[in-house]
């Protein structure tokens, strides 16, 4: 009795504050593996509010009502439990602004999500991805991220792909078949690849650390076994900073021989290479530099996102900004990458390493 009294309390009541941070400033989820993007109007958490008096979980969803009450919000999400708003949402239903910018959960996908404010569409957030390809629905994107920044989504999520489409085709996507399919593969996230090689499907990256200040908001997963007998270790981090930046980290540690690493970011932004480490990314008005400050040999290109085969779905105005690196036997490597709001003041201190967050 006690351990389901346990699981009610801290799994499932708290099931509602990842409802919460998930969606970023934009109104959009983190649409990893196969998850939507679109919150719409969930019934279910003005219960969950009312349960366990926390007024800041329907934070969402009394944003999403008030766009579509004027005419802003053309869908509503799953619309077989609106009827359910007559039975749990108050007429005089107010929502209280959420206090925590940060938070992570564990799990089979453990996930984590930092911001720089609530209220402030143009504000800054990243979120992490840890966790399996192995479970269910899922994809091999382990250290996927997303970040947003002025209003737009910069480092995006393709989503998943229609089931039907792809059995019509003739795939068994619960077979060896799933990982033919382009939006389920590493290829098409921001996903460290290593020697053109898929993630190992059954490995779990856990969250290690997680932690948030005034100063710095981070993350970090061990993905070590996601790319067993590819790597000795390695590590991925996401940090937001104050000013609204963020840093992307991997710390990797290589086997017996010398490996090709692949980092990318995917983006639906236009793309303009610098030089060898910079990129300016333009998309809705709004600028977002992108820096690679780690290794020093890093020379960013655009890579198309055009899949290869006639079931894919198409991914029009996808990319990746990408760089290949080929890394001598037993070396260590850090991979550091910063994505700069045009709008973002410049970052007082220095930018610390994930050894030191």
């Amino acid at each position: 009795m006690l351990i389901l009294t346990f699981l009610v309390r801290r799994v499932f009541l708290e099931s509602a504050d990842y409802i919460l941070h998930a969606v970023g400033p934009s109104g959009w989820f983190f649409n990893y593996s196969d998850s939507g993007s679109n919150p719409g109007i969930r019934p279910e958490l003005y219960w969950f509010a009312q349960k366990v008096k926390r007024s800041e979980l329907i934070w969402w969803n009394e944003c999403n009502l008030r766009q579509h009450s004027e005419g802003k919000l053309s869908v509503l999400g799953d619309d077989r439990l609106l009827p359910l708003l007559l039975l749990w949402r108050k007429a005089d239903e107010q929502s209280t602004e959420p206090l925590a910018l940060s938070w992570a959960g564990d799990g089979v996908n453990p996930v984590s999500f930092h911001r720089s404010s609530w209220t402030d569409r143009n504000a800054s957030f990243v979120g992490l991805k840890g966790g399996s390809p192995g479970a269910s629905h899922g994809h091999m994107d382990v250290g996927q991220f997303v970040m947003e920044s002025d209003g737009v989504r910069w480092a995006v999520d393709l989503g998943s792909q229609s089931y039907h489409e792809l059995e019509s085709a003739g795939l068994d996507i619960w077979s060896d078949d799933r990982w033919k399919v382009f939006r389920f593969g590493n290829m098409s996230h921001s996903v460290l690849v290593v020697d053109e090689a898929p993630q190992v499907i059954n490995g779990q990256a856990p969250i290690t650390r997680h932690q948030s200040n005034e100063t710095l908001k981070y993350s970090v997963i061990d993905t070590s076994s996601v790319y067993a007998g590819q790597l000795k270790s390695s590590s991925r981090g996401v940090a937001l900073y104050a000013n609204g930046s963020v840093q992307i980290e991997d710390l990797i540690t290589i086997e017996g021989r010398e490996t090709k690493l692949c980092w990318s970011m995917v983006t639906l932004a236009e793309i303009e290479v610098l030089d060898a480490s910079r990129a300016r990314l333009s998309q809705d008005g709004e600028a977002l530099m992108v820096e690679v400050f780690a290794p020093s040999n890093a020379v960013l290109e655009v890579v198309s996102m055009k899949p290869t085969h006639a079931y894919d779905a198409p991914n029009p105005g996808a990319k990746r900004l990408c760089f290949t690196l080929k890394v001598p036997a037993a070396e260590e490597l850090r991979i550091a990458v910063s994505l700069i709001p045009e709008t973002a003041s410049p970052v007082t201190g220095e930018r610390l390493p994930m050894s030191d967050w």
